[in-house]
């Protein structure tokens, strides 16, 4: 149970750092950095599943 709730917290920040990436580079330089976008969505689906995963 706790390796549970440290992956999933684990995958939570570095969800959270990667979106932080993308809007610093969007709002200063106007683009989207791709993979800080992808590896965020992907982390995030991670952890939500693994979150609801009964046992």
């Amino acid at each position: 149970m706790r390796l549970k709730i440290l992956v999933v917290s684990f995958l939570l920040v570095v969800s959270i750092l990667c979106f932080i990436v993308v809007y610093i580079m969007h709002s200063n330089l106007s683009f989207i950095d791709y993979p800080y976008l992808y590896t965020g969505i992907f982390s995030l689906i991670v952890a939500l599943i693994i979150f609801f995963k009964k046992k």
